[in-house]
């Protein structure tokens, strides 16, 4: 079974608009999930899963805290493997930490 794709994170966050912070690959059966760490400026985000090449939307988290572990966003379905990015957003502007990861 191949390793997790796992990254770290620190993106600036702003209220009213999702923009991209991180991305992962995400391989057929894999969960994408995000957590918040209590390290930023900001600790409550708000993370959409979008797939690079068609950029659709695949999945929403609001109101993620560092108390929910990971949330998971998406899950690949599909007989492929797929690049996520991950977009954040938050009620408060600032730098929200985390991590994002595509596994099983």
């Amino acid at each position: 079974m191949p390793s997790a794709d796992s990254a770290p994170y620190t993106c600036t966050v702003r209220p009213g608009s999702f923009k991209f912070c991180d991305r992962v690959v995400a391989l057929p059966g894999e969960r994408v999930t995000v957590s918040v760490s209590d390290s930023g400026t900001v600790t409550r985000g708000d993370f959409q899963a979008v797939d690079r090449s068609t950029q659709q939307v695949l999945g929403t988290v609001i109101g993620v805290l560092p108390s929910f572990g990971h949330a998971v966003i998406w899950r690949n379905d599909t007989d492929h493997s797929v690049i996520v990015d991950l977009l954040a957003s938050a009620d408060d502007e600032g730098r929200i930490d985390g991590r994002l990861v595509a596994g099983g």
